[in-house]
């Protein structure tokens, strides 16, 4: 569905590009007649619109589509006209199927930080909705997005699960081709500033940078990355918020990105503040200011549409704060501490580090919840929810308009592409180590469980190789299986 469809920059164009989909996974015809589709406002249950439906949704054809012929939409995708433009209201609003039996078959929660979120919510509505939807739903002309599901029919009754901000599709099938790991494209062939393909965005498509370049979308110079070569940036530096997303569902991505924790020198403390997350999941148009310390805003809650799991890096001059978080957004919702939305997962406080090139990574395994996160060679282990869905994205958030940084440093990224591999440096952390040791014992070495590989450790190890491990053998049948069980259990984790 679009609910706020605008030209980039300007909020007071008519939207002419509003429309609400539904879809028959039932595999039989639907026969509409006597269904309603009501858009019922959140401020006080009131009903703004009641649209009766009518005609039949094929099995062969399973895409239902409201709109007005005379928009944007194709009128050859439209099933029923509003004829009239501007028909959503842009609002806390909850959007309810019923059938000729008056009984709520699926409901939509959207744009949920308007206050006041749940108060008229019904029990019955929220069975359907459970949660999230806080996104504020925002798409352009130029860019057109949509507030979709991931994948055709699939319904947990958790909208902010299975709802995300996915390329529009009206009369179409939603579903994104499911690649696993995301992985950077190499922009060096690329002109300084070009867009990069394969990427959705709100407002401006990412664009590949030579980071040491001070112009375009460079405000100052960063240092190369270690890696060399151009990186991408995901910036509206008009001021505000930008996402961009992976045409493509991802459960696990590895990144180089660059974090600035400069002060930006400028004046007034709303243009001081600066917050980045890359994530799995989704987030919105906007990228409303997350909070997860409270410490940036003193509003009661925060408007930020981040769901799944990501980094998020938030620096805030006045304070002297650059913190970045591993944190498990869940279906979305409130940001602020004291709630039950956001779990922060990790806390690293980098006040005291320069600006540099990080390692991020997340590789989360859907069917488990299991998370394994990493900051340069540091590996932290999580659960969270299972079959969590979405794309990897970027969000960043300036103050708009006068409040622009001047300085800012929003995202730089490129794929993280390892270092120079040291013999023994199984686990490519830059260094040989016990937790090689520990890589060669899970069968992680290049060849498993090997005695070549073993004593390349053996020699390798910084503090000396040790007798007592020098004289391992190879493994015995019995500790072969215990291995392979052992590799099992780790690749849950590490399938991408």
């Amino acid at each position: 569905m679009v609910q706020d469809n605008r030209t980039n920059g300007n909020s007071n164009v008519a939207d002419t590009g509003e429309f609400i989909e539904i879809y028959n996974g039932s595999g039989s015809n639907v026969d509409l007649n006597g269904w309603t589709l009501n858009v019922i406002d959140l401020d006080d249950s009131s009903t703004l619109l009641s649209i009766p439906l009518s005609g039949t949704i094929l099995a062969s054809d399973p895409y239902y589509v409201i709109a007005n012929s005379g928009g944007s939409i194709n009128p050859s995708l439209i099933d029923f006209d509003t004829s009239t433009s501007d028909f959503l209201v842009n609002d806390n609003n909850l959007y309810e199927i019923r059938n000729p039996a008056n009984e709520l078959v699926d409901a939509l929660g959207v744009q949920l930080t308007f206050d006041p979120q749940y108060d008229f919510v019904t029990p019955e509505q929220l069975t359907q909705i459970g949660g999230g939807g806080w996104s504020q739903l925002v798409t352009t002309v130029e860019t057109p997005q949509s507030y979709g599901r991931y994948r055709n029919g699939e319904d947990t009754n958790k909208n902010g699960r299975d709802f995300g901000v996915i390329p529009q599709t009206p009369g179409a099938s939603n579903n994104l081709p499911e690649i696993g790991a995301f992985v950077a494209p190499n922009v060096d062939a690329l002109a300084q500033s070009a867009p990069v393909p394969g990427f959705s965005y709100s407002f401006v498509a990412p664009r590949a940078v030579d980071p040491t370049i001070v112009g375009g979308p460079i405000k100052h110079a960063t240092t190369p990355s270690p890696q060399g070569g151009k990186a991408i940036v995901a910036w509206d530096e008009t001021g505000g918020g930008n996402m961009v997303a992976s045409n493509s569902l991802v459960t696990s991505y590895d990144i180089l990105a660059f974090l600035d924790t400069i002060n930006n020198g400028a004046t007034g403390t709303a243009k001081q503040v600066e917050t980045t997350t890359y994530g799995i999941g989704t987030t919105d148009a906007l990228y409303g200011t997350p909070d997860p310390e409270g410490v940036l805003t003193t509003v009661a809650e925060t408007s930020n549409g981040n769901t799944g799991v990501g980094w998020v890096f938030i620096k805030e001059d006045t304070l002297n704060y650059k913190k970045l978080f591993l944190i498990d957004f869940n279906d979305g919702g409130d940001s602020k501490p004291g709630g039950a939305d956001w779990t922060v997962l990790q806390t690293i406080d980098l006040a005291a580090s320069p600006s540099d090139w990080h390692r991020l990574a997340i590789d989360y395994d859907e069917a488990t919840g299991e998370v394994e996160a990493r900051f340069n060679d540091q590996v932290f282990n999580h659960t969270i929810t299972p079959d969590m869905v979405g794309t990897f994205y970027v969000g960043f958030r300036e103050p708009a308009a006068s409040g622009v940084n001047v300085n800012a440093s929003p995202p730089i990224f490129q794929q993280y592409e390892g270092l120079a591999i040291l013999p023994g440096d199984f686990d490519e952390d830059g260094d040989v180590d016990g937790r090689d040791f520990l890589a060669w014992q899970r069968g992680l070495s290049p060849v498993p469980f090997s005695s070549s590989d073993l004593a390349a450790w053996q020699t390798a190890y910084n503090g000396g190789a040790l007798s007592a491990i020098a004289s391992v053998p190879e493994p015995a049948a019995g500790l072969l299986i215990w291995g392979a069980c052992s590799v099992l259990a780790f690749c849950r984790v590490r399938k991408s």
